[in-house]
């Protein structure tokens, strides 16, 4: 019986940057092996006494857990999967739901990333960001973080302790707001905020970073960089930037955490994460976030090869 070996090649309108990635849009990822991510259910569900049991995972094979100091879930502060999506020009639309994250205290969701540890180099996160709610924003430096990277995965029935490359945010006024950076253990004295006045209901783009290879290993942050910019092989200059702090616990980021339940967050919508280790892929190049494998079957038998393709239409690819 004769056996073909099948392979695959990728061929992109637009050049590729290859590094390791993961890209979340809270869509429906069965087909993938995933969730469904239905509308109105937790991201990771809380625990109840036991260990945790339910986990989301997404169509790049990096999964939800929840990050809670509570026996079960708080009645506020849990990110929820809502409807609808955000969009902002110069990217790719969404193809799925979004995150809606409370302003108030409450469990943490953490993804676990489907690469190993990043501990060189740079990595970048970045999301498309609605604030809705300030009402329980403070007006002065607050450790309210409510985006960072993390050292640890899966679950997690404790505090925790370490937090890079945070996002907060601090009122402006009743219906304007600014955003901040800090560098691991959430610290007001330590984070820096940019100048940029952001609106209640405005859709922002932010883009987080942190550096093992810069001196001091920054952690930056970029509002609303130029669309000129995406998919370059090297970032702009940062909105603002910090090296007050310490580096993650061994092995390195493995995970990022929504949500907060030390300080409330702004009430706020996140849609499309993406992370890597490149600013071409979390500002919307083409990638292949989760590649298929070669295949074996029989000759002549029908084939079918799932694909997972992410970045800016018209996209064309070709199997041979």
């Amino acid at each position: 019986m004769k056996k073909l070996l099948l392979c695959f090649s990728l061929i992109l309108t637009f050049s590729s940057v290859r590094a390791v990635s993961v890209y979340e849009p809270f869509a429906d990822a069965t087909a993938f092996g995933g969730s469904a991510y239905n509308v109105g259910s937790l991201i990771a569900v809380g625990f109840t006494g036991g260990p945790e049991l339910v986990l989301t995972t997404n169509a790049t094979g990096s999964y939800w857990g929840i990050v809670s100091n509570f026996a079960g879930a708080p009645v506020t502060g849990n990110p929820v999967i809502t409807n609808g999506n955000l969009s902002y020009g110069g990217l790719p639309a969404s193809p799925g739901n979004s995150l809606y994250v409370p302003p108030a205290t409450g469990n943490m969701g953490r993804m676990s990333f489907n690469f190993p540890a990043v501990n060189s180099g740079q990595c970048y996160y970045s999301f498309l960001l609605k604030v809705t709610d300030i009402s329980a924003t403070s007006s002065s430096p607050t450790p309210n973080l409510f985006a960072a990277f993390g050292d640890n995965v899966g679950p997690q029935r404790a505090a925790v302790a370490r937090a890079q490359s945070y996002i907060v945010a601090e009122k402006s006024s009743t219906t304007s707001y600014f955003l901040g950076i800090g560098k691991n253990k959430p610290n007001a004295a330590n984070q820096v905020y940019g100048t940029n006045v952001l609106n209640v209901g405005d859709v922002v783009f932010v883009v987080a970073s942190y550096d093992y290879n810069a001196t001091g290993h920054p952690a930056s942050l970029w509002i609303n960089p130029s669309t000129s910019t995406f998919g370059a092989a090297t970032p702009p200059s940062a909105t603002v930037s910090t090296i007050t702090g310490t580096d993650l616990n061994s092995p390195g980021i493995e995970s990022l955490m929504v949500g907060c339940f030390t300080n409330a967050p702004p009430g706020c919508i996140i849609d499309d994460i993406r992370v890597a280790t490149s600013w071409a892929l979390v500002t919307g190049a083409p990638d292949i976030p989760r590649p298929s494998t070669a295949i074996s079957t029989n000759a002549g038998a029908t084939v079918s090869i799932p694909a997972y393709v992410v970045g800016m239409t018209p996209l064309t690819y070709q199997w041979f």
